[in-house]
């Protein structure tokens, strides 16, 4: 470690902008008037608080707009703002769909466990197949697509008990198919993508109210790659993308529909 010259560097604190050689710690006294060594002192907590007002009134908001976190901040409220107009007017725009689902997977933002919980959140748009989909029928894709409102595909967290239970339409409450499992975070990450493994155990056909046991297990790993109190966004290692809403404020944003 170089030893510091704690008295020389005192000694040049007060003398800004002057070549000054140090000096011992004895040093003989000086005959310059008390008032005229604080000078340099004084002019320099002056110059100092100038800046400062420098930095609050100009300089400040021009650090925030360079600040990359604020920005993604921005970016990701105007997107999920945006996607929740397409959804609520149930728009047919793929392309938007997915250039605004980019847009927020680029965010990062934040996890907790517990905001995957809320009950059922539903399926609003999809690009390639969803994991229970690929259970029931390996190969199954698509290039994007906006679901119907009346066939529903949901997926219900329980993270007390990190169950989940997806639900898939086929013609409304007359036909549908379940898949239930478990599901466990495999990363300690406290910003998205988070890594989740999902694992169906069991799989049920519901017809008329009768219900038909399917020989659906599996498991899979997803990536949590967005969330709020409204959206969240899921990939699939293959890319695969499932945009979903919570079901209560999906009836808000449709009018109750």
């Amino acid at each position: 470690m170089v030893p510091v010259n704690t008295h020389a560097s005192r000694f040049k604190a007060l003398h800004i902008g002057q070549e000054t050689a140090p000096q011992p710690l004895l040093a003989r006294q000086s005959t310059t008037p008390a008032w005229r060594s604080c000078a340099p002192l004084r002019l320099a907590v002056r110059d100092r608080a100038a800046s400062s007002r420098r930095l609050t009134s100009g300089a400040l908001p021009s650090l925030q707009a360079f600040n990359p976190f604020t920005r993604s901040s921005n970016a990701g409220t105007g997107a999920a703002r945006e996607l929740q107009t397409l959804i609520a007017e149930e728009s047919r725009d793929r392309a938007r769909y997915s250039q605004l689902v980019d847009e927020l997977v680029a965010t990062e933002v934040p996890f907790s466990e517990a905001q995957l919980g809320g009950g059922s959140w539903e399926v609003v748009y999809t690009r390639g197949a969803l994991l229970w989909q690929q259970a029931i029928s390996p190969g199954t894709s698509n290039q994007g697509k906006v679901t119907s409102s009346k066939n529903k595909a949901s997926q219900d967290f329980v993270p007390g008990e990190r169950r989940v239970i997806n639900l898939g339409e086929l013609l409304g409450k007359s036909l549908y198919v379940t898949a239930e499992g478990t599901y466990e975070p495999q990363d300690d990450r406290r910003r998205l993508p988070k890594l989740i493994k999902a694992n169906v155990s069991k799989g049920t056909l519901h017809i008329l109210g009768t219900k038909i046991p399917l020989p659906i297990k599996g498991s899979g790993l997803v990536f949590l790659a967005y969330i709020d109190s409204t959206l969240r966004i899921f990939r699939s290692e293959s890319g695969s993308i499932s945009v979903q809403v919570r079901a209560d404020r999906l009836a808000m944003l449709r009018g109750g529909s």
